[in-house]
């Protein structure tokens, strides 16, 4: 087995080593768990993929055969990541770092 890098297609989320990131990484747990057997997963596939600016990593989009909406779709709609279209990204303020807390908070699957 080769571990790959991806990074989500369309979203910029906070670093996943400040209080924020772990949040994001926390709903991604939760809505990877379902296709966890036996320590691998199953049934999920990955959609428009290409391959990253940075070398050994792609960028595409996660699909859960058993979750209608993509991974990167569900973390837009509970605000926890915002939109990026490869361009420039805004800084992740204490201010919008305090409303991707609340949302969290209130986040279910």
């Amino acid at each position: 087995t080769k571990q790959m890098y991806c990074r989500l297609d369309g979203v910029d989320a906070p670093e996943v080593k400040t209080t924020a990131g772990q949040w994001v990484a926390d709903y991604v747990n939760a809505w990877l768990e379902p296709a966890e057997k036996d320590g691998e997963l199953h049934g999920l596939y990955v959609q428009s993929v290409a391959e990253g600016k940075y070398a050994g990593r792609f960028i595409g989009d996660f699909y859960h055969q058993g979750i209608e909406k993509s991974l990167s779709t569900c973390l837009l709609e509970h605000g926890l990541v915002r939109p990026y279209d490869g361009r420039h990204k805004r800084p992740w303020t204490p201010l919008a770092l305090t409303a991707a807390k609340e949302r969290a908070s209130v986040v279910t699957l």
